[in-house]
């Protein structure tokens, strides 16, 4: 199962675009997921954040992870920019 259908995606890149804001699709397949123990409250898609590290590119030099259910009402600046290296 797809959470993006392929037209979905493109129209993302296409907003983003017309943004100024590069994204990238990283897809993770369902079956590195299909033997861990889910349920109601903790479904397969809670591991796509706890194994983030593997999936995402290395050149990465950091990430800002939201929970889904996070409202966001102001600019996010404030938690993107210090230096969680603690130089």
């Amino acid at each position: 199962m797809c959470l993006f259908l392929p037209a979905d995606l493109q129209k993302l890149e296409e907003y983003c675009g017309r943004l100024g804001i590069s994204i990238t699709a990283v897809v993770a397949g369902r079956q590195m997921f299909e033997k861990a123990p889910v349920s109601k409250r903790y479904p397969q898609e809670m591991y796509y954040r706890l194994l983030a590290p593997h999936l995402l590119p290395e050149s990465l030099e950091k990430i800002l992870y939201l929970d889904p259910d996070i409202l966001v009402i102001n600019p996010l600046r404030s938690l993107w920019e210090p230096d969680c290296a603690g130089g």
